[in-house]
């Protein structure tokens, strides 16, 4: 869906009248700290989408799941990797959505551009 042009002016449509967003990155088949730098490419692409699409959307909030599996990786392993990922990654996000990123549930990573909704 992100790589299809008509996906953008279909969800603004939808989203009309209604104030406040959400957006939830993609995830399934996707490894941030994966072993295979083939896949942590992708994964950078398709969150790097994700972002774009927001911005274009007006969405102020992005959900990025870490990837972490316990029974995959090593506890250690896993953040050396992490840091590494995001570190690259968050810098070219569009429209500062990189400055408010952080942990927020468990090993989660949602990244905002440090807005927040009215009333919370």
């Amino acid at each position: 869906m992100l790589d299809d042009p008509a996906t953008l002016p279909a969800v603004r449509e939808k989203m009309a009248g209604i104030d406040h967003f959400w957006l939830h990155a993609p995830f399934a088949e996707l490894a941030p700290c994966a072993v295979d730098p083939l896949v942590r490419e992708v994964t950078a692409r398709r969150y790097r989408q994700a972002l774009s699409a927001a911005r274009q959307l007006g969405i102020r909030r992005l959900v990025i799941h870490s990837g972490y599996i316990p029974l995959v990786y090593f506890p250690e392993w896993f953040t050396e990797q992490s840091v590494a990922f995001w570190r690259e990654f968050l810098p070219g996000g569009p429209g500062g959505y990189g400055a408010g990123a952080g942990k927020r549930h468990g090993r989660d990573a949602a990244a905002d551009d440090g807005h927040r909704p009215s009333g919370g």
